[in-house]
């Protein structure tokens, strides 16, 4: 886990491993038509503004949804939020790529700050090419998505309170998000988000859970 490839942030590093349990991750980002059908059950209110960029946009990755949001909606589906370790996993698998799909920047595989003009985020999975080795889509652009875990100094250990889900410091966001370059869109890159009241366009999410036979 790291900046294996020595061309990243300080926060990256230093490399070490980590073990992870078995999980699944969602293919794709939570969609506004799937946050739409959570928030309609009336059993939370969202405190973000999710609904301001939702018109004709059903398949769009949801935004404007702070920490907590993202956390109910995952628990609401049976799910959770992945770990930073699980989020950096399934995008790099094995080999320790720079982007999901390969150690190369191949501009046309993901929405970034280069091809997205005057628009935002993209329909999910609308750059096939912006897959992990897992088959998992847009992990490099689009939106950037929160993850459970807090942003502390690297070695990760999920041992060490960074997992706490009580905490209000800092969440680590994933990912590089439509107005992004390419140092941005790396498969290593974190930052770290305050979990309340913050929410932005260019931040959604997407959920994990535990492998089942």
């Amino acid at each position: 886990m790291g900046d294996t490839h020595g061309d990243g942030n300080r926060d990256e590093t230093p490399v070490h491993q980590v073990f992870v349990n078995a999980f699944w991750l969602d293919r794709t980002e939570v969609t506004n038509a799937q946050f739409a059908r959570f928030a309609g059950t009336g059993a939370y209110r969202p405190e973000g503004d999710w609904q301001r960029e939702v018109a004709g946009k059903d398949t769009h990755p949801v935004v404007n949804v702070t920490w907590n949001d993202a956390v109910a909606y995952c628990r609401w589906a049976d799910k959770r939020l992945p770990t930073e370790a699980e989020w950096e996993y399934a995008a790099r698998g094995t080999d320790g790529r720079r982007y999901p799909w390969g150690n190369g920047w191949e501009g046309s595989h993901a929405r970034h700050a280069g091809n997205c003009r005057d628009e935002t985020a993209a329909p999910v999975g609308s750059y096939p090419s912006d897959i992990s080795p897992f088959g998992v889509l847009d992990l490099a652009g689009n939106v950037s998505e929160w993850t459970s875990t807090r942003y502390k100094p690297y070695p990760y250990s999920a041992t060490d309170g960074r997992e706490d889900s009580n905490s209000v410091e800092l969440r680590v966001a994933r990912g590089g998000f439509w107005g992004s370059f390419p140092p941005f869109l790396r498969t290593t890159i974190r930052e770290g988000v305050r979990p309340m009241p913050y929410r932005y366009s260019s931040l959604g999410f997407r959920c994990a859970q535990e492998a089942r036979e």
